[in-house]
């Protein structure tokens, strides 16, 4: 039996820096959208117990050996990925592929966990991996006792984003290093995301893409989790795409596509 899978992006509609946990991670207010940008993902049943899979540090391997090692699973896949998600972007490309694979093998290996259940595994491979399992625009706090219960907002948002990747690696220990706390904590959830402080004064060229997005005729634009990816929301498909060609002129990993 074989599954092809999509794996979408995420972006963040807001990020707040809650504060600093006793176990060295951060409590992080967010709100999660999943846009139509994906990885493709390939699991197909094989006879012999193992995981084939070339990359062993890959978030897709850890997804399963977490299964078999939780769940005492005897079974074997064979895993295909192509990626199409910017690695290091700040969209949640590896979140979203770890939580594909949960519910494939949930399904393919018919091991009949609920919803509740694969976001309890999720949470043990990465702080996006929960929400990237339950999709939809949701608000979670993260990294504390709220982490994996989410919340609808009120606002209705959809249309379509254009996303800006300018192959820059932002590390999330050299992100948080940068948040000035004194500053965090003044503003509206929504359309604010507290690494844009530090963020721009750092990397430049990020606040230049923001600019331009607006300027292009974005309704908002906001750095995507810790970046570097920067996404313009426009309500207008024809206003979306005209922004889509103008910055992949300078940028060629942009992504003119819809929120899901």
């Amino acid at each position: 039996m074989k599954l092809k899978l999509k794996a979408p992006a995420k972006i963040n509609l807001g990020l707040k820096i809650l504060g600093k946990l006793d176990n060295g991670f951060h409590e992080v207010e967010t709100i999660y959208a999943q846009i139509g940008l994906f990885d493709l993902i390939e699991l197909e049943v094989i006879t012999e117990d193992k995981i084939e899979f070339k990359d062993k540090n890959n978030l897709v391997y850890k997804t399963v050996q977490l299964i078999k090692d939780e769940l005492r699973v005897n079974k074997g896949v064979r895993i295909k990925l192509i990626k199409k998600i910017p690695i290091g972007s700040g969209l949640g490309g590896g979140s979203s592929d770890a939580a594909v694979v949960l519910k494939g093998l949930n399904k393919l290996w018919k091991l009949g966990l609920s919803e509740k259940e694969l976001v309890k595994l999720g949470l043990k491979l990465g702080s996006d991996v929960g929400y990237q399992v339950v999709g939809g625009i949701k608000k979670e706090i993260q990294g504390g006792e709220q982490a994996g219960k989410f919340e609808k907002i009120k606002e209705k948002i959809d249309g379509w984003v254009v996303v800006v990747w300018p192959d820059l690696f932002i590390s999330s220990k050299e992100a948080y290093k940068g948040v000035e706390y004194e500053k965090i904590n003044k503003t509206e959830l929504l359309w604010h995301n507290d690494f844009e402080i530090w963020t721009f004064k750092q990397y430049p060229e990020l606040k230049m893409i923001k600019e331009r997005l607006i300027k292009l005729g974005a309704e908002k634009s906001l750095l995507s989790g810790k970046g570097s990816a920067v996404f313009g929301w426009f309500k207008e498909k024809s206003l979306a795409k005209k922004a889509e060609n103008e910055m992949k002129k300078q940028y060629n990993q942009t992504f003119g596509v819809k929120i899901l």
